[in-house]
């Protein structure tokens, strides 16, 4: 592999790059206890009721709110009613209740991989300034970066949600180099997802850099990654090998 131009700017998708969202499982099971028990449901019937309605909705709304059309409040609360009406609750006061509880649930288990926060530290420390590209709902995101902590941790963040493109689209990434005032050559773009991330760089002409945490194998129909790395701490070492 050739050396990679050196970046003033790294940008970071979100979720499964810097947020580890495997608890979200735990989260739903504890969020379907509860509803159970505030409606005397089974919770059987409430689970399954969950699992089924989720889905379907989430294909139906992923585009709208990654496009800031719906918001995940909004969206847990249309789940819930759908949930309970299955079940035969009608007391649909309780769709508030259930959603709190999964927003507590949800902010409680939030993590991020254990070895972000240092390599941010490392590339703050060396000057890079630093920026999030993430699809998403405004609420959902901005509340994820204040859980783990990284409300201010970026220089610039361009949430779909708020930009009104969604990755791959290249504006969203063209948000980030007019906020920041650089060229895409400037900026190393740095996601799990080989469609959106590095699909995404691509059109937009930065360095794309694969993370591949989960050991997945590339096709060659998929994006080709300027580099790839299996943890963010292995991109210090990448950017100081840069020139």
């Amino acid at each position: 592999m050739s050396r990679l131009p050196r970046p003033k700017v790294v940008s970071f998708d979100l979720d499964e790059t810097l947020l580890d969202n495997s608890t979200i499982r735990e989260v739903v099971r504890l969020t379907c206890e509860a509803a159970a028990s505030l409606a005397g449901l089974e919770l059987d019937a409430v689970t399954a009721a969950n699992a089924e309605v989720f889905p379907a909705y989430f294909r139906e709304a992923e585009a709208k709110l990654a496009s800031g059309s719906l918001t995940g409040a909004q969206m847990l609360a249309d789940v819930w009613s759908a949930v309970l009406e299955i079940c035969g609750c009608q007391r649909m006061e309780l769709v508030t209740e259930i959603v709190a509880e999964q927003t507590r649930l949800g902010a409680a288990s939030a993590r991020l991989f254990a070895d972000v926060i240092p390599t941010l530290e490392v590339l703050r420390r060396e000057g890079y300034l630093m920026a999030l590209v993430t699809n998403g709902a405004s609420d959902i995101q901005r509340e994820s970066l204040d859980r783990v902590g990284l409300a201010d941790g970026f220089d610039f963040v361009a949430i779909s949600g708020e930009v009104g493109a969604v990755k791959p689209d290249a504006r969203i990434f063209e948000a980030v180099l007019g906020g920041l005032g650089v060229d895409a050559a400037e900026v190393w773009h740095v996601g799990d997802n080989l469609h959106t991330d590095i699909g995404g760089a691509f059109n937009s002409d930065l360095t794309g850099v694969w993370i591949n945490r989960r050991g997945l194998t590339r096709t060659e129909a998929d994006p080709q990654p300027a580099a790839e790395i299996n943890s963010i701490d292995e991109l210090v070492s990448l950017l100081r090998l840069s020139g």
